[in-house]
């Protein structure tokens, strides 16, 4: 990954910048929500971070190198709806197409029990009820520094 931050630097326009987004080492929940109410929520299980701390160790790297300085750093929530466990698992088996391992959202859903538990809350919430994956994101903004 540093090979290609040290790409990006040489390849940035003079007044360019880089935007890093890349998720935050903290669990994906798995959530049950009904009319504006978290019903359920359980982590993710079998997630690991050894990705995202490569991903923060590169950029760690090419700041402490020179190439970059951090402008602004910021974390958000990304949530993904659906109105079931299955339609849930499906985007998410499409959206992770390219991988080469299956995210923890989606062998938590392919875990039997918790995605029977789901149905379940979804049904006994009645019309309305949605599960949702929440993904803390980190965005930061880093300029190139020019020699």
């Amino acid at each position: 990954m540093v090979h290609a931050l040290e790409g990006i630097h040489e390849l940035l326009r003079p007044d360019g910048c880089l935007i890093d987004l890349h998720p935050a080492p903290a669990p994906t929940l798995i959530e049950v929500h009904h009319g504006g109410i978290v019903t359920f929520s359980t982590p993710a299980p079998g997630q690991t971070f050894e990705d995202i701390r490569h991903a923060d160790d590169a950029i760690a790297l090419v700041i402490e190198d020179g190439l970059f300085t951090i402008e602004q750093v910021s974390q958000f929530e990304l949530r993904t709806y659906a109105s079931s466990a299955a339609e849930l698992h499906d985007y998410i088996v499409e959206e992770s197409g390219y991988d080469e391992e299956p995210s923890s959202e989606l062998a938590a859903l392919q875990d039997g029990e918790l995605a029977a538990q789901i149905q379940g809350l979804l049904q006994a919430a009645g019309e309305g009820a949605e599960v949702a994956t929440l993904d803390p994101v980190r965005i930061a903004r880093l300029n190139p520094v020019r020699s």
